[in-house]
Formats: C-alpha cells, sequence, structure tokens
C-alpha cells in the first residue's frame, strides 16, 4: 500500500518516502498505527508514505525469520523506486532486522518502535508476547505464531548461533520510541539508543574512544486509546525528520 501526498495540497511534497513495518503480532486486530499514519504523512508532512506486509508468520520452522524478514525488506525498499526512505518499524522483530538491514543497506534515517536487544534478552518468548498483549489489548490468532518467532530467535542468540548487529555509529539518523508502558521496553529503549550511540567496550578499547556516534532521541509514547498518533507523527516524528533527516 503507498499513499501519496494529494495533488492539491498546499503543503511542499518532500523528496523522502515514509515505509511502516510492524510485527505480526499487531497485525489485522490493531489498525490503528498504520491507519494513522498513513493520513498523517501525505496530508499533513507532504511525504509519500508506504506500508510494509510481510506476514512473517507463515514463515516454516526450518527457515529464518530473520534472513526472510531482511530479504522481504530489501525487495519492498527498492520498489518504492526512492533512494530517501525513512523506515518506521514496529515491534522487537522488525526493529531487530532494520537494524541489521543498515549493514549492507542505507536508509535515509530509522524510528524503532519498541526496540529490544534481541541478541542479550533475558526473558522468554511468551514471556514476551505476552507483555505486547497485555500492554496493547491485542490478542489474536498471530500471537502464537509470533511468540514461536521470538522464542526461535532469542534461543539462537543464547546457543551463540545468531547474526551480529554491527552498526555504522551515527551513520543513519536515528529515533527510538517506547509505546509499551513496561520496564522491559524502557530499558530496551535506553540500551538500542545507547548502542547507536556508543562503541561496545571492546571496540572502545581498541578505538580509544567511546562515544561516536550522534543524538538518538528516545520518546516516550504510551500507546492507550486517548493518544492522537496523527499529532504525534506530526509534532514529534515529523519535527525530527525536519530536524534531522531533511
Amino acid at each position: 500500500m503507498v499513499e501519496e501526498p494529494p495533488l492539491d495540497s498546499d503543503i511542499p511534497e518532500r523528496p523522502c518516502s515514509v515505509a511502516y513495518v510492524q510485527d505480526d503480532i499487531y497485525t489485522h486486530f490493531d489498525r490503528k498505527w498504520a491507519d494513522e499514519l498513513c493520513q498523517t504523512f501525505p496530508n499533513r508532512l507532504g511525504m509519500t508514505f508506504a506500508q510494509f506486509q510481510w506476514q512473517l508468520v507463515k514463515i516454516d520452522k526450518g527457515e529464518s525469520v530473520v534472513d526472510q524478514g531482511l530479504e522481504a525488506l530489501q525487495m519492498d525498499t527498492a520498489e518504492l523506486l526512492n533512494p530517501h526512505i525513512i523506515l518506521i518499524a514496529r515491534g522487537p522483530l522488525v526493529s531487530w532486522i532494520a537494524q541489521l538491514y543498515l549493514e549492507s543497506f542505507h536508509l535515509a534515517g530509522l524510528v524503532l518502535v519498541d526496540p529490544l536487544p534481541m541478541d542479550n534478552l533475558q526473558v522468554s518468548g511468551s514471556a514476551l508476547a505476552a507483555v505486547i498483549q497485555e500492554s496493547t489489548g491485542v490478542y489474536n490468532d498471530h500471537a502464537t505464531a509470533c511468540t514461536d518467532q521470538y522464542t526461535r530467535l532469542l534461543e539462537k542468540y543464547r546457543q551463540g548461533g545468531g547474526r551480529s548487529l554491527r552498526l555504522e555509529l551515527g551513520a543513519v539518523p536515528t529515533l527510538v520510541v517506547q509505546s509499551i508502558h513496561h520496564p522491559l521496553f524502557a530499558d530496551g529503549a535506553q540500551q538500542t539508543a545507547d548502542r547507536h550511540r556508543f562503541l561496545s567496550d571492546q571496540e572502545a578499547d581498541e578505538a580509544e574512544e567511546r562515544f561516536v556516534g550522534g543524538d538518538v532521541p528516545i520518546i516516550q509514547l504510551f500507546d492507550d486509546e486517548k493518544l492522537d498518533l496523527q499529532a504525534v507523527a506530526k509534532d514529534e516524528i515529523g519535527a525530527w525528520i525536519e530536524r534531522r533527516v531533511l
């Protein structure tokens, strides 16, 4: 789905596209984010908006959900025919895939909504899915499949077989958004922001410096019925794009 800015709009059209993708656990029963962002970016900010729908829950157990997600992201971004793409990735899995994507491909900007350090997360996949369901009120048939996705990915990292995340700090403007009001996601937001700001201890020893990345702000945006996502997208995410990306 791609939504272009209206032809009769008084708002200047921007040369970048905004793409949105979310974990399958939100799909079908939680359309608010996709619908509100689709209205905001073309109509109020003059940016093309696209939603990527991957359906990673359909992947067989023998396949890597990360590899399939990376392949889907590469295909979807190529189809937009715009080298200046700002990706909004919502959920622990797609946020992790988006960061791995940066190792080989370019984004104009990256917004990570509810990211977690999947290579060092000390919870089970079922516990993670339960926190998301309880916090968002999303209960659907995808929850079991998503729990399996989270479990297999976390177990792979605990067994030492997961794909390493190697970031070029400061190369891509990054914004972190916490929308789930829970300590797990508060810690995840902070760890993710720090990961884009700082070298690891080993890397810092080799480089003889600690801070090399740019500013990575964290917005606390707790998702509830009173939340005006259009206003937040325009005033918070849109303002950040204007300031750091354009």
